[in-house]
């Protein structure tokens, strides 16, 4: 009886064993591993009946589903595309997947865990990367491991580390993904003069702007733009006037009148703070004011500190009268998430000698090579203005007066050959305002960065001293284009206490920094003829010696 009623358990069994094996391999049997494994799934049920079973049979489901679970890695069921996933904070595991650990048990297979490669496996994955994510261990060769083996292998135990024997070791899955790497230029030329193998693995490179042109179209799209992410944050409704200030911050943050900015992180942070502060049911041009108004407070500390010091004479900012051989040029602090301007005295001296100009930040090691550039390129205008017929018998000494870091760029190049010229022909320089600007060999002024933040600096500074009669600021021609000043700066303007003068040459820069034409030797009156007659009385002298 007992073996009659084995015989039919088994054939009882193997009945709906059949149906349903036979209906996966329908389903599933294209697949030539799939339907292996089927079969040895019918052939080990059947083998252990006796054993499935139990006692009195009552737990035979349970016990069939637990020796026979899937670990149902990735689950396409609902996908109505290709999968497209991003992933913005790397780690080895995140990636390639890992076998994870809960205890000191051996784990089983349904201990393995899928990572983005997996995930994005038949699609896309979007990878941004910066300098430590692809420092971290491993991740950067596991990139170029699979997509140049063509699989993607799972080496990592989550909790003891890679390449642990565990008693496991899950099958390469073929890798079939494309994998677009977003990253900083330096970067990418970093890894490039390092690394042979990127440009044969990612063969297409796509530079992208962080701006683009301010027309009509790229305006209607960040319409488009604000109006998805009021719907995607569930924000307030902004009205015409707050659309219109973003649009407006658009172009301030891409440094440029006739640009919009990309970045639209920053965008998203403004839009949501504006809806943070507003007391109203719909958000106004108030209240993308007050926002970044107060981005800005929260930022500010080391600007303020910068204030008080020269507010309380600490650091020396002339803010009134004339005095030859001084000028306040116009530097830029960038601390990443905030930028300002400052001003900075710059002096020169000059003397009987046979050197030149003379950087004094070059010769104490604090010049870097394009301020040095810059000294070089003032000596060789200078010389050309007036050291034509005679040796160039004097020295100047220039100097950034109460800096403790080295000085590069060539922004305030200009504003050294005003000093320069000043302390020559002994012609005094308004104090009250303020110069930026590189100058070229043939007294052209060219454009600089962080125009803005300059003229909004030396407007702080104006407003200390309570708008010092003629104050304001002297900048190149070339960055009116630049010139996204802040409303409290344009209210100033047009009260006329603060000025901005735009220049193309060092000559209208000298008549507005002297009231002296810069004109030319022999032509009394002028800058170029009391220089020229200093250089030749020196040069004179010398001679007697």
């Amino acid at each position: 009886k007992v073996e009659q009623k084995e015989f039919f358990d088994r054939r009882f069994i193997l009945n709906d064993v059949n149906a349903t094996i036979d209906d996966l391999k329908e389903k599933f049997g294209y697949t030539k591993k799939i339907k292996k494994y089927l079969t040895h799934l019918k052939a080990d049920i059947l083998k252990n009946i006796s054993t499935l079973k139990g006692e009195n049979g009552k737990e035979l489901f349970y016990k069939i589903m637990f020796r026979y679970q899937i670990n149902l890695f990735i689950d396409r069921t609902h996908d109505k595309h290709a999968p497209v996933y991003e992933n913005n904070n790397s780690t080895y595991a995140d990636l390639f997947g890992s076998i994870q650990m809960f205890s000191d048990n051996p784990p089983t297979f349904m201990d393995i865990v899928p990572g983005y490669f997996h995930k994005a496996n038949g699609g896309v994955l979007i990878l941004p990367l910066n300098f430590n994510t692809i420092t971290k261990e491993g991740i950067w060769e596991g990139i170029k491991r699979a997509i140049k083996y063509n699989n993607i292998k799972i080496d990592y135990v989550s909790g003891k580390g890679r390449n642990i024997n565990v008693g496991l070791d899950p099958e390469s899955i073929p890798f079939d993904m494309k994998i677009i790497i977003i990253s900083s230029r330096s970067l990418y030329e970093k890894l490039y003069d390092v690394d042979n193998e990127l440009p044969l693995l990612f063969k297409v490179r796509a530079d992208f702007e962080t701006f683009m042109k301010r027309n009509k179209t790229n305006e209607e799209k960040y319409v488009n733009f604000i109006v998805w992410q009021i719907d995607k944050f569930s924000l307030k409704h902004f009205s015409n006037d707050a659309v219109a200030k973003i649009i407006e911050y658009g172009s301030r943050i891409a440094g440029n009148q006739k640009r919009l900015s990309t970045r639209f992180d920053a965008i998203i942070n403004i839009m949501e703070e504006a809806n943070y502060w507003t007391k109203n049911s719909i958000v106004t041009s108030k209240d993308i004011e007050k926002a970044l108004q107060e981005k800005s407070l929260r930022s500010r500390a080391i600007h303020d500190y910068y204030n008080e010091l020269i507010r309380n004479g600490d650091i020396i900012i002339k803010m009134k009268g004339e005095e030859a051989g001084s000028i306040n040029g116009l530097s830029v602090i960038d601390l990443g998430t905030y930028t300002f301007g400052k001003p900075i005295r710059i002096t020169a001296r000059s003397y009987a000698g046979k050197d030149g100009i003379i950087n004094v930040e070059r010769e104490v090691d604090m010049s870097g090579q394009i301020h040095s550039k810059g000294i070089m390129i003032i000596q060789g205008l200078i010389g050309e203005l007036i050291a034509k017929d005679i040796p160039f018998s004097v020295n100047i000494s220039i100097g950034f007066e109460q800096t403790y870091d080295e000085i590069d760029g060539d922004s305030a190049s200009s504003t050294e050959f005003y000093a320069a010229m000043s302390a020559l022909s002994n012609i005094p320089i308004k104090q009250y305002i303020a110069v930026t600007g590189a100058v070229n060999q043939l007294g052209e002024i060219e454009s600089v960065g962080g125009i803005n933040e300059k003229v909004e600096g030396f407007y702080e500074i104006c407003k200390l001293y309570n708008f010092p009669e003629g104050c304001g600021v002297m900048i190149p021609k070339r960055n009116i284009d630049e010139m996204m000043l802040k409303k409290e700066v344009l209210n100033a303007m047009d009260k006329g206490i603060f000025h901005i003068w735009a220049v193309e040459n060092v000559s209208q820069g000298i008549e507005i920094l002297t009231n002296y034409p810069l004109g030319e030797i022999g032509k009394k009156g002028t800058v170029l003829d009391k220089a020229y007659t200093v250089l030749k009385n020196t040069w004179d002298a010398l001679k007697k010696d």
